[in-house]
C-alpha cells in the first residue's frame, strides 16, 4: 500500500487523498512484477489525467508502463521474458478504482 502525495509535477493541482494497492503474479521471472510494483502508479499519477479523471488516468498508466517494460527489457536483456498480471486499487477520497491486466 502507497500513500500517494502530490508530485512535483503536480504542484498547484488540488490534490486529493490517494492510496494505491496492488498485487503483480510475475511468471517468466520476477524482473516485470517488480516493475510494475515499483512503478505502476507514478505512470498513473502522472499523466495529465490524474486527478481529475481517474479511469482515463488508469489505462493511459496501464499503456505507458506496459510501453516502458518493453523498451526496457529490450536494452536490457533480449533473453527476459517474464510478464504478469495485475490487480490494483486506487483509493482516492471516498472513491475505489480498481483494475486488472492478464487473467488476474
Amino acid at each position: 500500500m502507497l500513500n500517494i502525495h502530490c508530485p512535483k509535477s503536480k504542484t498547484g493541482v488540488d490534490w486529493p487523498s490517494c492510496h494505491f494497492f496492488g498485487i503483480f503474479d510475475g511468471h517468466g521471472g520476477q524482473a516485470c512484477a517488480d516493475y510494475l510494483r515499483d512503478n505502476l502508479y507514478d505512470y498513473i499519477i502522472q499523466t495529465p489525467d490524474f486527478p481529475s479523471n481517474i479511469e482515463q488516468a488508469i489505462q493511459i498508466g496501464f499503456d505507458r508502463c506496459e510501453k516502458a517494460i518493453k523498451g526496457l527489457f529490450a536494452k536490457r536483456n533480449k533473453l527476459n521474458k517474464s510478464g504478469s498480471c495485475a490487480v490494483v486499487a486506487f483509493v482516492v477520497n471516498n472513491e475505489v478504482y480498481v483494475a486488472n491486466l492478464g487473467d488476474s
